[in-house]
């Protein structure tokens, strides 16, 4: 029996590479980062996994949350975390997670299981937020 975690962790950093927003370039973080930070950016906040097979067949089912952070000044607009959103979703979706050349897991079946919004005061700036859970099947090979 292997851990999914790490497969998971890094297909979803994989997929997210090269993520734009209106032709610019959306930073993406492996973990919440601790940096001083772009106004837009993207990080893994957090995986669960629980096994859903046998022991003579593991399969689980997977939970990835992808934290969308926007900072926003004078005004509150969701329409940028939103853009951002859905350009996440997009690659999400459309990623062809049967080609990852993972060793240990095959992935099948990436849905969107969930989404919120989180709104902050950061002094004089807004820091709106989107968590987009994502949860799809996993065979160990």
């Amino acid at each position: 029996m292997k851990n999914p975690g790490k497969s998971i962790r890094e297909a979803y950093m994989s997929a997210l590479q090269g993520l734009t927003d209106d032709g610019k370039a959306v930073q993406v973080y492996e973990l919440m980062p601790i940096e001083t930070l772009p106004d837009n950016y993207v990080y893994i906040n957090a995986i669960t996994y629980n096994q859903t097979g046998n022991n003579q067949l593991f399969i689980y089912t997977g939970s990835v949350a992808i934290d969308i952070v926007t900072k926003q000044y004078k005004k509150l607009d969701y329409d940028v975390v939103d853009g951002i959103a859905e350009e996440v979703q997009n690659t999400i979706l459309a990623f062809p997670f049967s080609q990852i050349q993972d060793s240990n897991f095959g992935f099948m079946n990436t849905v969107i299981d969930s989404a919120q919004y989180i709104v902050e005061q950061d002094g004089s700036a807004f820091i709106v937020r989107k968590i987009i859970r994502f949860t799809q099947s996993l065979i160990q090979k």
